[in-house]
């Protein structure tokens, strides 16, 4: 049984992932107010059990728009709530207890997820556990290739996500690339490429996401939009300050010739990444020991050397698939391998699928 539910998702038993799942014809955190009512417009058309909610400001001028969709008594019991409180983010609120596992599908659109489960648990695809409550982490949805999870069932789910495109953080926050903290600098960076990083669940912010989930009884329609705003944008930046200061002390740990040295080697190996320099002539070519660099390299940048090599081969790869018109054979050779099964397993465990069927995607 596969049910539908706003925002473009679907969820159907534990079992397979479905092959087609409702989604808006545009990512909808991307899209003006107008578009996005007529999104919801069209998914709750599609739906008996999705009540559109329109929230309105004190001024009585629409300010966001929202969907509250309710589980099937044979699904279980609780709703999902979808909100855009500001432009370019997306608000998601779950509370829920399912019958049984079921899997959610993600609807293409680039955007940062940042995951805040209370209670339950969030299993990925091949049932490994993603999160257990309470238990936070980032997700760089790439956009490129379709994407869900597991949510299990026999137990309560109260799960908050803010689905955050790029913009919000350079138009709203005014930060920039250069500004932004590990790991959302690298995940950034890496082009078309999905990752996803656990993060610390600090008391701020575990009670931030409790006021989210009360504020539907607790906050009168008029005035939630900005309290959802608020609450939100306060999450986010209570998330990027605390990485900050994680990487300001590792930084502090190292003294600034040694991190010049790491930094050297990174830039290196961006550039030779085909045919790379074992650890010891890295460390060599760079003045630094190798258990010094090893330990730095990851500490540092967030990836071993090993990891950085593969992230540039797979980036690389995928760019050569969409822009040239190169066999998989030849694009195995030009990123470094020398047996293209190798980088045909490596592709697909990166991507979720193989090369061939990768390049008709895009």
């Amino acid at each position: 049984m596969t049910t539908t539910h706003a925002g473009g998702t679907s969820r159907r038993e534990a079992g397979s992932i479905p092959d087609r799942a409702l989604r808006a014809n545009s990512a909808t955190v991307a899209a003006s107010t107008d578009e996005t009512a007529r999104a919801f417009e069209r998914l709750s058309e599609r739906s008996e059990r999705i009540s559109p909610l329109e929230l309105t400001s004190t001024r009585n001028q629409p300010l966001a728009l929202g969907v509250r969709h309710f589980l099937s008594e044979s699904d279980g019991a609780g709703y999902w709530e979808y909100f855009k409180p500001a432009e370019h983010l997306l608000l998601s609120v779950t509370d829920a207890t399912y019958r049984r596992t079921q899997w959610i599908e993600i609807p293409r659109a680039r955007l940062i997820k940042l995951r805040l489960l209370l209670n339950g648990q969030l299993l990925g695809p091949n049932r490994e556990t993603i999160l257990s409550g309470p238990q936070a982490h980032l997700h760089l949805s790439s956009g490129e290739n379709a994407e869900g999870y597991f949510v299990a069932g026999g137990t309560e789910t109260r799960l908050i996500v803010l689905h955050c495109a790029v913009e919000f953080l350079e138009d709203t926050l005014h930060l920039n690339c250069s500004e932004l903290p590990p790991p959302v600098d690298a995940m950034l960076r890496d082009g078309s490429a999905s990752a996803t990083h656990r993060i610390g669940f600090s008391a701020e912010v575990l009670h931030a996401a409790q006021r989210i989930l009360d504020s539907r009884h607790g906050i009168p329609s008029a005035l939630r939009p900005a309290y959802l705003d608020s609450v939100a944008t306060t999450i986010l930046c209570e998330v990027l300050g605390e990485l900050s200061n994680q990487d300001q002390a590792r930084r502090s740990a190292w003294q600034a010739r040694d991190l010049n040295r790491i930094y050297e080697a990174r830039d290196y190996l961006a550039q030779h990444f085909i045919a790379p320099p074992t650890i010891p002539q890295l460390a060599r070519m760079v003045g630094i020991n190798q258990t010094k660099l090893k330990a730095g390299f990851k500490q540092v940048l967030g990836l071993t050397i090993y990891q950085y090599i593969l992230e540039r081969r797979m980036t690389v790869a995928s760019e050569l698939l969409r822009e040239r018109d190169y066999n998989v054979t030849e694009i195995a050779y030009r990123v470094g391998y020398e047996y293209p099964t190798n980088f045909t397993y490596a592709f697909k465990k990166r991507f979720g699928c193989l090369p061939r069927a990768w390049k008709k995607q895009h």
